[in-house]
């Protein structure tokens, strides 16, 4: 997505070039400018949601469920981390009135 929103196949470019030719042959020769401009927007804004961990919207799936990353660190300087999925994490319970037989 970097090189192609860098302007690779915009008009003074390097181009696209296919390596299975013997000549060389622009591999995007047939589109028009309106069309190779549209596809570097496109590239741009794909790259843009990329950066802003939107990933799953540029190949149109649904988001990740929401995780929550604990780290902690043990006394022999050893760090762990454990992945919890912010779902299936319940809200705390309500303390219960103490009874008479308690």
């Amino acid at each position: 997505m970097e090189i192609i929103s860098s302007g690779l196949l915009l008009p003074g470019g390097p181009g696209l070039y296919d390596p299975c030719e013997r000549e060389s042959v622009n591999a995007i020769g047939y589109l028009t400018l309106q069309e190779i401009e549209d596809v570097t927007s496109s590239a741009q804004h794909a790259l843009r949601l990329i950066c802003l961990d939107k990933v799953h919207c540029v190949l149109g799936m649904d988001p990740p469920p929401d995780v929550e990353i604990e780290a902690s660190l043990s006394g022999d300087n050893s760090t762990s981390l454990v992945i919890v999925d912010a779902k299936s994490v319940e809200e705390p319970l309500a303390k219960r009135p103490k009874t008479d037989s308690e």
